[in-house]
């Protein structure tokens, strides 16, 4: 699986000035990615494992000025694009799953706990207040795995971010789970669409739509 993301490293735009780079962005990104997958998190825990797996990181990449330091790994990872790592990442991953019949995918909105204060959330625009983060995520509890994630200004703007969502994750015989706010029927066509099922949240009568493949009449 780690083989295939040798490909898609470049779709990730280097942040430094050319004349200033001594390790290449593609070692980084491999090296990084390889061990925080392989469950590591800290920025000397990735360090170490570069170290002691550099045989094995040399058949992917030439590494020729052995593994960065931490600070060097915290510095760079910092300047990427985020949104360019995302697509680029969620592209890897969805491609190298191969989902089992059935398999239940959950699409919902959540507000990013602590991420505004109370009183800022309360002030008026003008007066510089600051909005909570939402966020929207494919979630797949087989797996426990986030299939795909995305930010939104609020809660009511999850209708764009679903197709989005959608359009991240090939969902060939999947069922997919929503709440009330995705009762639509682009939404529901979209997942059609891509040879899944549904099932989705009804406003006010607490009731379940379930459907796919062909019948969505009961929007």
């Amino acid at each position: 699986m780690l083989e295939r993301l040798l490909p898609h490293l470049n779709k990730v735009p280097e942040p430094r000035k050319s004349g200033k780079i001594e390790y290449s962005l593609d070692e980084i990104l491999f090296s990084t990615i390889s061990v925080v997958v392989s469950g590591c998190s800290e920025w000397d825990e990735i360090v170490d494992f570069g170290e002691d797996k550099s045989d094995w990181l040399r058949r992917y990449r030439p590494f020729s000025n052995r593994i960065p330091s931490h600070d060097t790994l915290n510095r760079v990872i910092s300047l990427i694009n985020p949104v360019a790592f995302e697509h680029m990442f969620v592209k890897w991953v969805n491609e190298n799953i191969k989902f089992a019949a059935g398999t239940l995918i959950n699409l919902d909105g959540k507000k990013l706990r602590s991420s505004a204060a109370k009183l800022e959330q309360q002030t008026a625009h003008a007066e510089g207040d600051k909005s909570a983060v939402y966020l929207v995520e494919a979630w797949c509890s087989d797996l426990s795995l986030c299939l795909s994630i995305r930010k939104i200004v609020e809660k009511t703007n999850e209708i764009k971010a679903i197709p989005l969502i959608l359009n991240d994750i090939e969902l060939d015989g999947c069922v997919v789970n929503i709440d009330a706010m995705g009762c639509q029927k682009e939404i529901v066509k979209e997942i059609i669409s891509k040879n899944a099922d549904y099932v989705i949240g009804l406003k006010e009568s607490g009731d379940l739509v379930r459907g796919g493949k062909t019948d969505f009449r009961s929007l």
